[in-house]
């Protein structure tokens, strides 16, 4: 009896630049020295004033978190952040932009690369213009202007720091095809990726509850017919470990749900706006939704 071999018929990705191939370094000591460099010539930092805001985890860390390594001087704002929730001071806090950088380096640059290959393998292998939405450093941008080196991709980002570390990286990098917004620039984006970024956003009627509804389907206004959106937001995150900018009840849909059951949702109300869930990476990391073309 003839065997047949099962074959997987879905295109494989061509480029795949990973985090190592681009930041010249992969997650551990080496990259550690390239961010030093980086924000030494940035926003000045000495060695020794780095090296208390990023260094390797202990044992007798009394932080909870699976980073390698941790960001003492911004996991200290936790306390007040949970007394207050008020993302005002959160995100103008100097501290602030190691919680950024650690969760770009370890999650979102993941996610990213999970992406494309869930991306690349529904045939969806060369968009033209992409924003990426609170982008942090830009790791996760630059990521997809090296691996869609035809698309123009827009790094969105406000905070002036991390723009600063951004334009670092860019040079670094040699890339062309990628440049800095603060807001969409266009209406024909056919790939919009926004990690980590909407279960930070705060409701403008009700204090210390979420809204990660109103200013997503605002973005996803300005795409494209059969653009692809990358989401990957942890809802749960303090449940596990310490987490910043994380709200316990959201707004969706005329009702607050409580952060623990976000999924459904948000999933049903980008499907009720056109927008049908494709495909979820590895632990559900991360999530993508197709646009159905009108």
């Amino acid at each position: 009896m003839l065997k047949i071999k099962k074959t997987d018929f879905a295109p494989k990705p061509k480029i795949r630049a990973g985090f190592g191939t681009l930041f010249g370094a992969n997650r551990g000591t080496k990259f550690t020295e390239v961010l030093f460099e980086c924000v030494n010539d940035c926003l000045g930092l000495t060695r020794e004033e780095f090296d208390v805001r990023w260094r390797k985890w202990r044992p007798e860390d009394k932080i909870h978190t699976v980073r390698p390594w941790v960001q003492p001087t911004s996991d200290a704002l936790k306390e007040k952040w949970l007394e207050t929730r008020d993302p005002d001071w959160l995100y103008k806090h100097p501290e602030y932009i190691w919680d950024s950088l650690a969760c770009s380096v370890y999650r979102s640059t993941g996610a990213t690369l999970g992406a494309y290959n869930i991306l690349y393998k529904h045939g969806f292998t060369n968009p033209k213009y992409i924003f990426d939405w609170g982008a942090g450093a830009g790791l996760t941008s630059l990521l997809l202007a090296k691996n869609f080196p035809k698309a123009e991709v827009h790094f969105s980002e406000i905070n002036e720091d991390l723009i600063a570390m951004f334009h670092w990286f860019k040079k670094r990098s040699g890339l062309t095809n990628i440049h800095h917004v603060t807001e969409p620039v266009r209406d024909d984006y056919d790939l919009v990726q926004a990690l980590e970024i909407i279960e930070h956003i705060e409701w403008d009627r009700r204090k210390k509850v979420g809204d990660p509804i109103t200013e997503t389907l605002k973005l996803l206004d300005h795409t494209s017919n059969d653009s692809m959106f990358i989401l990957c937001s942890d809802f749960k995150a303090e449940l596990k470990w310490t987490a910043l900018g994380h709200f316990i009840s959201y707004w969706v849909n005329g009702k607050e749900w409580p952060y623990t059951h976000m999924q459904k949702p948000i999933e049903e109300e980008l499907d009720r706006h056109g927008w049908k869930f494709l495909e979820k990476g590895f632990d559900g990391i991360p999530r993508i939704f197709a646009k159905q073309s009108e």
